[in-house]
């Protein structure tokens, strides 16, 4: 949905899946910053990625997200 612009739509759907996702998985983090580097909001998205690598340094696609939204 992200991708094909409709960011609102994407947002509300991980806000209602959000209570049986787990919020201390960097993936959760990782999705939110994905839809909003899609939505166009460049600094939310790093405030996800950062908060996805603090609780898994290692996340490799959170570190690569956090490196092309920098670029954005």
């Amino acid at each position: 949905m992200a991708k094909t612009g409709d960011t609102i739509e994407a947002m509300t759907l991980v806000k209602t899946i959000r209570v049986g996702f787990d919020q201390q998985s960097p993936d959760f983090w990782y999705l939110k910053g994905i839809i909003e580097l899609y939505g166009g909001e460049s600094a939310r998205a790093k405030k996800f990625f950062v908060e996805g690598m603090r609780l898994d340094p290692d996340h490799k696609k959170c570190r690569l997200a956090l490196n092309t939204s920098k670029h954005c």
